[in-house]
């Protein structure tokens, strides 16, 4: 008997064991999967460009490239050679002190009719000369062609918006049309350092988020924030998010909970949305918004 019930808890035991080791074995198997990352390489295609910001095409058929210099020029690259003509030249009242300058250029979908586009840069109007101040104005633009397709009249500016910035960083500084055919407009949180002001969270300021605006349509309807802008000319779509919302929120508003989102882009091919927030110290943020989204996202900062 003694024999019989050890020899039935050894097997019972092998059966557990076996068991088990099925199950750690299975686990085992379960590895880390490894990414085929491409192998990238830099080529220099032009280094004529001082302090370059960004850069872009018309979606023309032209093939030119803009280059957006920080002290407010455009530059033409065509076939690698930038030309030595300025596409735009607004140095004289750009300011770039701090994470001030010209920062961003976009074209809207009927450019190649309409021969307009849109710019983001920092004016120096409120500062007084010699001050080390970094307090800037953010200013978004209108600026049309001259008869030269490669030139555009710098005297033709006429201001969409044009806000009062609190620091002299975290200014945003992205234009971009969505597939929709309206302007989004980046804006950081105005400044310094872990937002003091809390605009990030703050629904009525502009300052934080991503704006979405009519600018075909100039006086359209009543700016919602008027006491936060100098200059409103554009109108704000029906159908953003915040339209009519409680709080007294700011119908201008895409998106909100932003620190600073510096560069953001509409995907050509799906209409999604990627939004590169920079970060406080150590972590940069890269946030997804997929086409057809209604908006509104608050994305957490601070």
């Amino acid at each position: 008997m003694k024999k019989q019930l050890l020899l039935r808890i050894l097997c019972r035991f092998v059966v557990v064991l076996g068991w088990a080791g099925l199950a750690f074995g299975a686990t085992e198997q379960v590895y880390a999967q490894t990414v085929d990352w491409p192998q990238l390489t830099v080529n220099v295609v032009n280094s004529g460009a001082v302090a370059p910001m960004f850069l872009t095409n018309a979606h023309d058929g032209s093939g030119r490239i803009f280059v957006v210099e920080r002290a407010g020029a455009i530059r033409i690259m065509q076939n690698g050679v930038l030309r030595p003509t300025p596409f735009l030249d607004i140095s004289d009242h750009v300011y770039t002190q701090g994470e001030c300058g010209l920062l961003s250029v976009a074209f809207p979908p009927d450019y190649k009719d309409k021969g307009v586009f849109y710019v983001y840069y920092s004016h120096n109007v409120d500062l007084v000369a010699g001050s080390h101040d970094t307090k800037c104005d953010t200013v978004v633009a209108k600026f049309s062609l001259t008869s030269d397709p490669n030139v555009a009249d710098a005297a033709s500016e006429s201001r969409i918006l044009v806000l009062d910035q609190p620091f002299h960083n975290h200014n945003g500084g992205q234009l971009a049309f969505g597939p929709d055919g309206y302007l989004y407009i980046g804006l950081g949180d105005g400044g310094d350092h872990k937002d003091p002001l809390g605009n990030g969270q703050n629904k009525s300021t502009l300052w934080g988020s991503i704006l979405r605006l009519d600018v075909e349509t100039q006086n359209g309807n009543a700016p919602d924030c008027t006491n936060l802008t100098a200059v409103t000319n554009y109108r704000i779509p029906a159908d953003n998010p915040l339209v009519d919302g409680p709080g007294g929120a700011c119908d201008e508003i895409w998106a909100y909970g932003l620190r600073n989102p510096w560069r953001f882009s509409f995907d050509r091919l799906t209409g999604d949305l990627w939004i590169a927030d920079v970060g406080q110290n150590q972590w940069e943020e890269i946030n997804f918004q997929p086409a057809g989204d209604p908006g509104g996202e608050n994305y957490g900062w601070p």
